[in-house]
């Protein structure tokens, strides 16, 4: 019975060529698990129609990630809303930001390097802003990485989704779904190129409004040489690497 489903599967995934002049495609979602893509491709006069089963993806499938913008010398008030949670996390430095470890929820797991798997560990990330080159800002972003979130750590999605919503009561500076960005020509680098919206703080919104521009908090070196030579045609000084 197993050969013979196969065979059937096989067959449905790989018909054989059609002769009609009618190209469609299109996706259906089958039971909200897998995804049905029906594709028509056209060889030398011969219709040939492909079908392909993919995973159905969705909200429920990945972590979280959030943006935001603040001045770098201010204590952050992103690190003092976890710092008042009922459980509040242990911080633990890393190379680049803060790793907020929830032990309440479960043992830290780690990759073959040694280092925190944060897809499978109760966990999230904070980069706060930081000043590059004298005087471009990153902007900070905050990193939910666990992979099913919901299903592996409930309370931890939950602490997302408040966080969330604290987070969307301050002014949204940037999100792709508007197509009118007051500040879209201070975000610069890889800022616009992420889903996550934006939002500001008093003193970053504050920065905005005085023309500092900011940048991804991953743009290396090659993107800020090229963006700091923009920059000087604009009036505005970077200083040296």
């Amino acid at each position: 019975h197993a050969a013979r489903g196969a065979s059937q599967l096989h067959r449905f995934l790989q018909p054989p060529p059609i002769a009609l002049g009618l190209g469609l495609s299109f996706t259906r979602c089958l039971r909200g698990q897998m995804c049905l893509t029906v594709g028509v491709h056209f060889f030398v006069g011969t219709l040939r129609l492909r079908r392909r089963l993919t995973p159905a993806l969705g909200p429920k499938s990945m972590g979280a990630t959030y943006r935001f913008i603040a001045a770098p010398s201010e204590s952050s008030e992103v690190l003092g809303w976890f710092r008042s949670l009922p459980c509040p996390p242990e911080e633990v430095p890393n190379k680049h930001g803060t790793t907020l470890y929830f032990k309440e929820l479960g043992p830290l797991a780690y990759d073959v390097d040694g280092r925190i798997d944060s897809k499978s560990s109760p966990v999230a990330t904070v980069f706060l802003p930081q000043v590059r080159r004298g005087s471009l800002w990153t902007v900070g972003e905050v990193h939910f990485l666990a992979t099913p979130l919901r299903q592996q750590f409930p309370p931890l999605h939950r602490i997302s989704s408040a966080f969330s919503r604290w987070l969307a009561t301050l002014p949204c500076v940037y999100t792709n779904k508007r197509q009118d960005n007051e500040f879209s020509y201070y975000l610069e680098g890889s800022v616009k190129n992420f889903d996550a919206p934006v939002y500001a703080f008093g003193s970053g919104l504050s920065a905005l409004q005085s023309g500092r521009y900011f940048v991804g908090e991953r743009d290396n070196d090659r993107v800020l040489d090229s963006l700091c030579k923009a920059l000087r045609l604009r009036g505005f000084q970077c200083a040296d690497a």
